[in-house]
């Protein structure tokens, strides 16, 4: 079993869902899991972030909203540790979709750690 590192940022989380991690879909792929995030919020004003985990296939919903809405303060980060806490394992073609309640206030990252068979 092999793994890879994965940085995945987003400058400026807009107020748009955006797909901003898609699970590999080769044939040796076997999980992903988020490990860490930062999101930070450089204006003057407290601005919400949502994240969804989406199945290979599906869309946004309240079902698959795992994590419910976090305000980011103004001017502070956030080191989103529920998220990275969470145990949610990823399969091929699942995805992780943002959206900030204000568009470009939020600048967002995740690390991920995939596994391969070898």
């Amino acid at each position: 079993m092999s793994t890879l590192d994965i940085d995945v940022s987003q400058e400026a989380v807009t107020a748009e869902e955006v797909t901003i991690y898609t699970a590999p879909t080769s044939s040796n792929f076997k999980s992903a899991r988020i490990t860490g995030g930062l999101c930070s919020n450089a204006s003057a004003t407290n601005t919400e972030l949502t994240l969804w985990v989406v199945q290979s296939g599906g869309s946004t919903a309240l079902t698959n909203q795992y994590f419910p809405p976090k305000v980011i303060f103004a001017g502070e980060s956030d080191l989103l540790t529920s998220i990275a806490g969470s145990g949610i394992t990823l399969k091929s073609g699942d995805f992780i979709v943002s959206q900030g309640s204000l568009a470009s206030n939020l600048n967002l990252k995740l690390s991920i750690v995939e596994k391969y068979s070898d």
